[in-house]
């Protein structure tokens, strides 16, 4: 069949996964890989299907490499130093990004 039809499509997409993105607060204002425009779209609930949860947070005061385990492993004091991590105590932003993706989580209807 050719891709012409393709707006006729009516089967699953990625639109009916429910979905949780998490950007830094540095990626989102930075606009990195079009993180503000995603987290505007998803605050007029533009992305998804309309029943499938949709969410685009930013965690506050993170930096990007906080999402990561090397950022924890760390001495805070070197990983400062070293542009690893900003003010915020890189285990505050493993905490707040548990707690975005356990409220996700909570909120799914099974």
């Amino acid at each position: 069949e050719e891709l012409a039809n393709t707006a006729e499509y009516s089967g699953p997409s990625i639109h009916d996964i429910p979905t949780l993105i998490l950007f830094s607060h540095e990626w989102h204002s930075q606009n990195w890989e079009g993180a503000a425009l995603l987290h505007d779209m998803s605050e007029q609930n533009l992305l998804g299907n309309g029943s499938t949860k949709f969410q685009v947070q930013v965690i506050d005061g993170a930096k990007h490499n906080e999402f990561s385990d090397t950022s924890m492993m760390t001495p805070t004091w070197l990983a400062r130093a070293t542009g690893l991590t900003g003010a915020r105590n890189p285990l505050d932003t493993a905490w707040d990004v548990r707690k975005a993706t356990w409220e996700f989580v909570k909120g799914l209807q099974v």
